[in-house]
């Protein structure tokens, strides 16, 4: 646990805007949970993982 705050305080010094995202970013999660609440998802009996 204590790496992992470490790394996060670096990381953030670093980028401090490394959390946030874009316009872009913004609209394409914005899309992509419009389409999940409309059931526009696969589950992972649709998905040949090619154990056939």
């Amino acid at each position: 646990m204590i790496i992992w705050r470490l790394i996060k305080k670096i990381v953030l010094m670093w980028d401090p805007d490394f959390t946030k995202v874009t316009l872009f970013e913004r609209i394409s999660l914005w899309k992509a949970q419009r389409a999940y609440a409309r059931g526009e998802y696969y589950t992972d009996a649709d998905i040949n993982w090619g154990d056939d």
